[in-house]
């Protein structure tokens, strides 16, 4: 079975608490803040509408949860999104096959906060991992016109599936 098979096989619950997993590794080696993630971005990411709505809000706007069914569809896109990365997808791999959550099952709540800081961490980064030296994230290490491209339209994709952002954002 293939990663993204892996993660599609997931119920809602374990992919919601397999990307809080996913999440907080990435964000734990990558040890930074959103504000200095934000000042990494090349220009065309931060100038996107998207990151626009996001410099606009107020702090206690990322703190707010995603409905459930926004939230499950976030995670899986973003962990599918993350799985297609060659760079990224052995660590997943490696991942799905060693987690263990003893969770009991409730409400897993995602953050808007949160989702955002994985994905400007991920378009802003190149992330690489094998088994030797584990998982290694350079921050704002992307510099090439057609990667900063790409990326650009994968963090507006990801964040595009969050209905309504702005109004969120604002709300």
């Amino acid at each position: 079975m293939t990663t993204i098979e892996k993660l599609n096989s997931l119920d809602d619950f374990r992919l919601l608490r397999f990307y809080e997993h996913i999440s907080n590794k990435l964000l734990q080696v990558a040890n930074t803040d959103a504000a200095t993630l934000m000042g990494k971005m090349p220009a065309e990411m931060v100038n996107t509408l998207e990151m626009q709505a996001i410099q606009d809000a107020g702090k206690a706007s990322f703190e707010k949860a995603l409905d459930s069914k926004t939230a499950v569809t976030f995670a899986r896109k973003s962990l599918v999104t993350l799985a297609a990365e060659p760079a990224i997808q052995a660590f997943i791999d490696d991942e799905l096959t060693t987690y263990k959550d003893s969770g009991m099952v409730a409400e897993t709540i995602l953050a808007i906060g949160g989702a955002i800081s994985l994905v400007m961490l991920v378009a802003n980064s190149e992330i690489s991992y094998d088994k030797q030296n584990g998982l290694r994230i350079g921050m704002g290490t992307i510099k090439d016109k057609d990667q900063v491209q790409a990326r650009t339209e994968m963090l507006q994709t990801l964040l595009n599936v969050i209905p309504n952002l702005r109004k969120l954002l604002e709300g």
